[in-house]
């Protein structure tokens, strides 16, 4: 009935529904789970703001020397509504089907951010997520079987029947199970069937699940994989792109060497012919021309610009 984890074995039908017919929700109860604990202090915090809500309508002078017993925030607890005839039955069933939940590998908690700022109670259980109310049925006092003989009541005040109703709700709060209390059926005695009923909706939920996930994963992957081809393509764009300002970055460089080098050859050819026309000027003068000429040669030499030919080269190599 129960795997080396001590909890019960979900999976097994046969094995899970032989746990259910045991379980019996106590009369009596001693040791609460942290939440119900948390539920009893701020049920009790609610009573005291109520009564010290007057505190609010104060000027600031008179308010300032009231000094709340409790914090005025609220906190956000289980949805457990009862009135405090039925606390004890709700807290004791409230315990049991909590440490039941436990035993099967599920979690009960509180959603305490939740955008409302509600009370809730949130089940865990196989990465299913449902919530559950237990609350106590009210009707108008004039409905009220057996009324209080006497007693000055509204008609149309909403009071406690001491009828308890639990219900469980899937993601869009529609309720899904539901046991309340019948004559001489209390909801204690429906726990087994709460359980039983309760695999049944996990276990199509998930189901469910998987197959979602199982979707969207191949959704992923294809999404993915269109997201790489994509970029494949743009990175490969975006290679050419560069290729293309690449070459004519290089179609530039080899314009403005081409230039260099006419304008080495005209040099070259400008020195030549200027030596060659020296013939009716003096040696002096033929002297200095030629130191002009080597001068020229000097500073227009084509080495340094064979050493920039060669870097080029090892550049785009």
């Amino acid at each position: 009935m129960k795997n080396e984890s001590g909890k019960v074995d979900f999976e097994n039908e046969a094995e899970f529904a032989k746990w259910c017919s045991s379980l019996k929700v106590p009369s009596t109860e001693t040791h609460f789970v942290a939440i119900i604990e948390e539920h009893v202090k701020e049920i009790r915090n609610r009573e005291i703001r109520k009564k010290e809500k007057y505190i609010d309508e104060l000027s600031f002078s008179a308010s300032y020397s009231k000094k709340r017993t409790v914090s005025a925030t609220p906190v956000v607890v289980m949805d457990i509504d009862v009135s405090k005839q039925q606390e004890k039955r709700a807290y004791i069933f409230m315990n049991y089907f909590i440490k039941s939940i436990m035993l099967v590998g599920g979690t009960v908690e509180v959603d305490t951010v939740n955008k409302d700022n509600k009370d809730n109670t949130k089940i865990i259980w196989h990465n299913v997520r449902l919530s559950c109310r237990l609350f106590e049925q009210r009707v108008k006092y004039r409905e009220l079987k057996d009324r209080p003989y006497g007693l000055m009541i509204p008609s149309y005040t909403l009071v406690p029947t001491g009828k308890l109703i639990f219900t469980i709700l899937n993601s869009d709060q529609k309720e899904i199970v539901k046991i309340s209390d019948d004559n001489e059926i209390k909801i204690e005695h429906e726990i087994q069937f709460l359980f039983i009923e309760l695999r049944k909706i996990i276990v199509a939920l998930s189901q469910q699940i998987e197959k979602e996930n199982e979707i969207k994963r191949k959704e992923d992957e294809q999404s993915y994989h269109t997201w790489e081809m994509e970029w494949e393509a743009k990175k490969e764009e975006e290679q050419r792109e560069n290729q293309k300002k690449q070459i004519e970055k290089y179609r530039h460089q080899i314009g403005n060497q081409i230039a260099r080098w006419n304008e080495l050859n005209k040099v070259k050819n400008y020195v030549e012919e200027l030596r060659n026309s020296t013939g009716l000027i003096s040696q002096e003068n033929k002297e200095e021309i030629e130191k002009y000429c080597q001068y020229v040669e000097t500073i227009f030499t084509k080495e340094e610009f064979y050493q920039e030919i060669l870097a080029f080269i090892k550049m785009v190599q």
